[in-house]
């Protein structure tokens, strides 16, 4: 998520830019944009400098996601593979739980790191 600062009330505003780093910001705007502040409508002139990348809400809602899903398959595998009598291979049983739980933070993960990734590249490239 691209952000920018507001010269008045200092209020930090999300732009719906998409762009990949200033390079690119800059070849297709050229300059300078105006968007107006969301708190005190002043008309900020946006140039490639002025924006940041910051983490998006929805990657801390994938985590909660992972959670859910981790429960979810752990639930499945604990009624559909969990025997009154053992006749499964307990090793087993545990193995399969284990990877249910820890395959869904994995991915998350994964994501999480790819967005850091992006989010340092942008920031990092100053035109």
């Amino acid at each position: 998520m691209l952000t920018y600062k507001c010269e008045k009330c200092k209020s930090v505003n999300n732009t719906k830019l998409k762009i990949k780093d200033r390079g690119q910001y800059y070849l297709v705007y050229e300059s300078s944009i105006v968007k107006k502040c969301l708190n005190c409508n002043h008309e900020n002139k946006i140039t490639p400098n002025n924006i940041k990348a910051v983490e998006s809400n929805y990657i801390k809602l994938l985590y909660i996601f992972a959670i859910l899903i981790s429960l979810f398959l752990g639930y499945i595998v604990y009624n559909y593979f969990w025997d009154d009598n053992f006749l499964l291979n307990f090793r087993g049983v545990f193995f399969i739980f284990g990877l249910v739980i820890i395959i869904p933070f994995i991915i998350a993960g994964i994501v999480m790191n790819i967005e850091r990734k992006a989010i340092k590249k942008f920031n990092n490239y100053y035109v």
